[in-house]
C-alpha cells in the first residue's frame, strides 16, 4: 500500500525520480519553501483562534511572531538550505536572502493580510485548521494523505475548503486551474469525506499571497499592497473522479518502485532540483556528456 499526497501527484508529473533521491539523501529545502511554510503558520495561528473563540483574540504581532518561530524551525531542521530566492536570469537579478531580510518580508506580508482584511469574513464558521487526513482511496488499495489549511461554512451553509499559497510574482489564475494542479480536486474529495457529503457540495478556494506587487499599468504607479488574489477553483465530480483514478495509478507505480527520471522540463536543472549534484541524469550526466 502506498501513501499518495497531492504533492506526490504533481511530483510524478514532473520527475518522480527526484522523489526517489529524496528518500536517499534526506530533507533539503529552499528559502522559497521555508517562507511559504512560515506564512502558513501565521495563518494557522489566526484561524485557530477564530475556530476556538469565534473571533481573533491576539494582536497582529502575535501572528508575526508565530511566523518567525516557524521560519527558524524549518531552517534549523533542514540538512541543506538554499537561500537563493531568485536565480539570475536574462531579465531578473539574483536575490539571495538571509534571516533578517526574510523576516522583513514575512512581517510585511502578515501585516498586509490583516490590515487590508484579506482574511475570510468574520461571520464564516471555521470548521477545521491544518487538518491532516488519511483516507483510503476509492479502490481500497492505497491511502491518500494531506493537510487541509481551512474548512469553513459560510452564513448560507455553503461548505468551503481552502488552501494558502505564496508566489514570487503577482498570481495569475492559469497556475491554479484543473490542468495545473490536482490539489483542489484531491482536497475537495477529502473534505466531502470528512463532512460526509457529496463532492458537489464543497467549494474550493486558493488564497495566493505574492511577495511582489502587481505590475502597474501604463502610466500608473505600482500599488505595493496589490499582493493578494482569491481564486475559486471548485472542481466538478468528473474532474475529481479523474484525479482519484490518477492517484490510484501513482500508488501502483510507487508500490512497484517505478520512479522514472524526466529530464525534458525546466525542473531538471541546478536551479530547481534539490538533488541535481547527486542525480545520474543531472549534473553527473551533464558533466560526462561534455567529455
Amino acid at each position: 500500500m502506498a501513501i499518495v499526497r497531492q504533492s506526490t501527484i504533481g511530483s510524478f508529473g514532473k520527475c518522480s525520480y527526484q522523489m526517489k533521491l529524496g528518500q536517499s539523501y534526506g530533507y533539503r529545502t529552499s528559502i522559497v519553501r521555508v517562507l511559504g511554510t512560515a506564512i502558513h503558520k501565521g495563518m494557522e495561528t489566526y484561524y485557530s483562534e477564530r475556530k476556538e473563540s469565534g473571533k481573533p483574540t491576539s494582536p497582529i504581532s502575535a501572528y508575526v511572531d508565530a511566523t518567525v518561530e516557524e521560519f527558524d524551525y524549518e531552517v534549523n531542521k533542514s540538512e541543506e538550505m538554499n537561500w537563493t530566492f531568485q536565480n539570475q536570469t536574462k531579465y531578473k537579478d539574483e536575490l539571495v536572502l538571509n534571516r533578517d531580510t526574510s523576516i522583513a518580508m514575512m512581517k510585511e506580508m502578515i501585516e498586509m493580510y490583516h490590515e487590508h482584511k484579506w482574511y475570510y469574513p468574520l461571520d464564516w464558521e471555521i470548521l477545521g485548521v491544518e487538518d491532516s487526513f488519511d483516507i483510503q482511496l476509492p479502490l481500497g488499495v492505497h491511502m491518500s494523505h494531506g493537510t487541509m489549511d481551512l474548512r469553513m461554512r459560510d452564513p448560507r451553509g455553503q461548505l468551503i475548503a481552502a488552501d494558502f499559497k505564496t508566489s514570487k510574482e503577482y498570481p495569475t489564475k492559469s497556475k491554479w486551474g484543473a490542468r495545473d494542479t490536482a490539489q483542489a480536486a484531491y482536497y475537495t474529495w477529502a473534505a466531502a469525506v470528512i463532512e460526509n457529503v457529496d463532492v458537489s457540495e464543497i467549494k474550493f478556494y486558493f488564497d495566493v499571497l505574492s511577495w511582489m506587487p502587481k505590475k502597474a499599468g501604463r502610466g500608473k504607479e505600482v500599488d505595493q499592497t496589490a499582493r493578494f488574489q482569491r481564486f475559486d477553483e471548485s472542481r466538478s465530480p468528473v474532474q475529481i473522479d479523474a484525479t482519484l483514478k490518477h492517484a490510484q495509478i501513482i500508488g501502483d507505480l510507487m508500490d512497484k518502485d517505478a520512479y522514472a527520471p524526466n529530464t525534458q522540463g525546466w525542473w531538471c536543472s541546478k536551479n530547481f532540483c534539490d538533488y541535481w549534484n547527486e542525480c545520474e541524469f543531472g549534473k553527473a550526466y551533464a558533466t560526462s556528456s561534455l567529455n
